[in-house]
């Protein structure tokens, strides 16, 4: 028997991270396996990359790698294929135009400029392609910083949609930029319908006031705009709105959980495709997760899963069933939104809870109808 983990199997999954300072054989639990300033990209052949990926499964079987990472797996050695990857990660530069309290970029790297190079995804992408690395069902996840700010991205998903069966794309976006969101929404229109796109959206905050407070600018009204604008236009088939829980408890209180609901029963009516939403917290504090988050991550579930009808994800080590630590607080807020209903409740929260039922109704008419009328011709 040997350790593996899904990242680094094929025939679980197998993926790689590549990002502006560095390669990683996973989301971030190693040591990378090419880390610098300013990376140079070009000089890193794909069959480095391969042997490095090997070093690490072996490193990994002889306790000097991966030590404790709760994701590990044992299996036989002739079942594992340390070979195609399924999953891409690339955030080829860190460059944004916000600054969330929670990023782990400096501010420094933040506001930094984009080499012409970097804003080009295409040629990194084709040399794994020609280095046949990437399998027919390849899923290419980007972000940054800010990807929108990318030059050739809808080139490259023509690319992956002439080039491969099934393949998938995850755009992981603030969509704070108007201009750029805008002009993403037509040019993604004309991408082969091969792909299947999806959008990754944290929002954080149910208020103007708190949006500005975590993310350092005002635009909380701008990124609703814009996303509401990609679900009327129906370029993703996939809308995931992500809140990442603080633990100060800037974002916690009803207003900005009911805040952010509202924003999302918007999206819900307005999105003719796939709205689901995912729950995280503040990976880089150490502190617990208290009664009040799990208040307000219990409200989120209740509401999505049980009067929305939709799906919710978990994100992030603290929330996630990969780790112990995750499945403990899931467990918590999951229990908080079973018992919810019976709680007393004030009379906007009553409000507000009636309204999303009634919503619910609403949309579902509405998808009869439409059904009724591609049925008709």
């Amino acid at each position: 028997m040997k350790k593996i983990c899904s990242w680094l199997d094929s025939n679980i999954r197998g993926g790689i991270q590549i990002l502006n300072d560095g390669i990683w054989p996973c989301c971030g639990q190693s040591e990378p396996m090419f880390q610098e300033d300013n990376l140079d990209y070009d000089n890193i052949t794909i069959d480095e990359i391969k042997k490095r990926r090997f070093k690490v499964y072996e490193l990994m079987n002889k306790n000097e790698a991966c030590v404790g990472c709760e994701q590990i797996v044992e299996k036989p050695e002739d079942e594992i294929d340390i070979g195609k990857i399924a999953y891409l990660s690339i955030g080829l530069f860190a460059t944004c135009n916000l600054r969330c309290k929670y990023c782990y970029f400096t501010h420094e790297q933040l506001g930094a400029k984009i080499s012409p190079k970097r804003k080009k995804l295409l040629p990194l992408v084709k040399r794994f392609a020609d280095a046949d690395m990437l399998k027919e069902t390849v899923e290419m996840g980007v972000a940054g910083g800010e990807p929108t700010l990318l030059e050739d991205l809808p080139e490259t998903l023509n690319f992956l949609a002439k080039r491969y069966k099934s393949p998938s794309f995850v755009l992981l976006s603030n969509s704070s930029i108007e201009s750029k969101t805008k002009k993403l929404a037509q040019e993604l229109k004309k991408v082969d319908t091969n792909i299947v796109k999806s959008l990754y959206t944290s929002i954080d905050a149910g208020t103007a006031e708190t949006y500005k407070l975590i993310r350092g600018r005002d635009l909380f009204k701008s990124v609703c705009k814009n996303i509401l604008n990609y679900a009327k236009e129906g370029v993703f088939k996939n809308i995931n709105l992500k809140y990442i829980l603080l633990f100060d408890h800037e974002n916690t209180s009803d207003k900005d959980i009911f805040g952010f609901l509202n924003f999302v029963q918007k999206v819900y009516l307005t999105n003719n495709n796939t709205t689901c939403i995912t729950l995280d917290y503040d990976m880089l504090s150490k502190k617990v997760f208290d009664d009040e988050m799990v208040a307000a991550a219990g409200k989120i579930y209740y509401v999505i899963t049980k009067i929305f009808g939709m799906n919710l994800y978990y994100c992030g080590g603290g929330l996630t069933p990969c780790s112990k630590k995750g499945t403990e607080n899931i467990k918590k807020l999951e229990e908080y939104a079973k018992n919810y209903p019976q709680m007393s409740k004030g009379l906007m929260e009553n409000l507000h809870l009636v309204t999303y039922k009634v919503m619910a109704k609403v949309k579902k008419i509405k998808r009869l109808i439409r059904i009724l009328r591609i049925i008709n011709g």
